[in-house]
């Protein structure tokens, strides 16, 4: 293996050198941005697509 650049002049070198791991462990609001971005993708798709009133008939007109 390489040693690395001493400045990352690309994004790809950026990215690789960027300490995910660290921010994950020390980093609590984007902990919590992602723990609760996941089950509320699942409860919205669950409401957009799959929820029984979705297709209901609809109300006519009262004209």
């Amino acid at each position: 293996m390489t040693r690395p650049l001493p400045y990352p002049y690309t994004f790809g070198a950026q990215v690789m050198q960027f300490p995910f791991k660290w921010m994950w462990k020390n980093n609590i609001p984007l902990r919590l941005y992602v723990i609760g971005a996941i089950p509320t993708f699942v409860l919205f798709n669950y409401i957009t697509y799959k929820h029984p009133l979705r297709n209901a008939p609809k109300k006519p007109d009262a004209h």
